[in-house]
């Protein structure tokens, strides 16, 4: 990841535009639409793909590039710590649930 900036009047995630979050290498080079959301409970970003269970090689993104490429990303900009969100396709509604601690399994879900 090389040293840019992003200038939004219309941020919505509390986390500054530079800030690192992870990706897959289909979201990342070959514009996949994000389908699947998480803020993990270290506080960082995952923007993913729907590909696979298992998405492979991850790419380390600004934040400002990923909402750059999908402003859509904007309704889940609250996304608290520990939770995730998914949708089946780009302009779907998402579905958000909480994580478990030790892993991404389903506690409680709901419509973001």
């Amino acid at each position: 990841m090389t040293f840019h900036t992003h200038s939004f009047s219309d941020w919505p995630f509390a986390d500054p535009p530079n800030t690192v979050s992870y990706s897959t290498a289909l979201v990342a080079r070959q514009g996949y639409p994000v389908l699947r959301v998480s803020h993990d409970w270290e506080g960082d970003w995952q923007f993913l793909d729907a590909t696979t269970e298992r998405p492979g090689e991850c790419v380390l993104l600004c934040m400002g590039c990923v909402f750059e490429r999908d402003p859509s990303l904007r309704e889940v900009a609250s996304l608290p710590i520990g939770w995730s969100a998914a949708r089946p396709a780009p302009g779907a509604d998402w579905q958000c649930w909480e994580m478990e601690p030790w892993d991404d399994e389903e506690e409680s879900s709901s419509s973001c």
